[in-house]
């Protein structure tokens, strides 16, 4: 979108600036133009079109060193590692509507009945149901600290962490590099203990002279406490706009 608008734009200068110009030449007595060269014509007249040539000439090279720039500027951002793979990967809302009824294992078994389906559909390669925080559309933050650490008596005192809740095909779907550890599993289900990942900034940021693998982080609002299990490349979820 951003090369479209600049060639548009680009070709209406052109067009606007040339146009001006190309009139005015229309309408001049080639004959009556010669006479006044032959005879010198008018000193200020020839001054004021060296200026407008040399203004010309200027605007030209601003142009041609903006091109330039946005050029280096496109090709650096294209050079991004986003941390995951936005190409081929398809997100959209899931509706699943409940009585005051419906039971937590009824939603769950609708959620995996739905995970099958999904991914008996032929061409996809994983899958995953997800909340909280959506790569390149919204992110969502909680609350947490470090077990072994004083927690806070204020939770706007605590540090924020973008979260995403997410099933075990997330990895593969979105590409993300697996860098010690491992990833959520299957098995890591409602009956087992709470487990999470986290990316390298966060590990380098939290455990900066110790292994991050084993730690575990107090979840507020949810009220629950997680392990880490493993850790992945640093991602870049608002993609090349951040």
């Amino acid at each position: 979108r951003v090369l479209a608008f600049t060639i548009v734009v680009s070709v209406a200068t052109g067009v606007v600036f040339g146009l001006a110009p190309a009139l005015t030449t229309s309408r001049v007595d080639l004959n009556e133009v010669l006479k006044q060269s032959g005879r010198g014509g008018s000193a200020a007249r020839h001054r004021t079109q060296r200026g407008l040539v040399a203004l010309e000439i200027a605007l030209a090279l601003m142009l041609l060193v903006g091109a330039g720039l946005m050029g280096r500027t496109l090709q650096a951002l294209w050079r991004v590692d986003l941390g995951f793979r936005p190409d081929h990967a398809i997100t959209f809302i899931l509706s699943l509507p409940a009585t005051p009824l419906t039971t937590s294992a009824q939603t769950r078994a609708r959620v995996r009945a739905f995970d099958t389906t999904i991914r008996g559909v032929p061409g996809i390669e994983a899958a995953s149901v997800m909340l909280g925080s959506v790569p390149m559309l919204h992110d969502t933050s909680l609350p947490f600290w470090i077990e072994g650490t004083a927690k806070p008596s204020d939770i706007n005192d605590m540090p924020q962490v973008m979260c995403y809740f997410v099933e075990a095909g997330f990895r593969q779907a979105m590409g993300l590099r697996l860098l010690r550890g491992r990833f959520v599993t299957d098995q890591d289900d409602e009956h087992s203990p709470i487990v999470v990942d986290v990316d390298d900034d966060f590990a380098r940021q939290y455990f900066p002279n110790e292994n991050p693998i084993g730690q575990r982080l107090n979840i507020s609002g949810f009220d629950v406490q997680a392990t880490v299990v493993g850790v992945v490349a640093d991602t870049t979820p608002g993609g090349r706009d951040q």
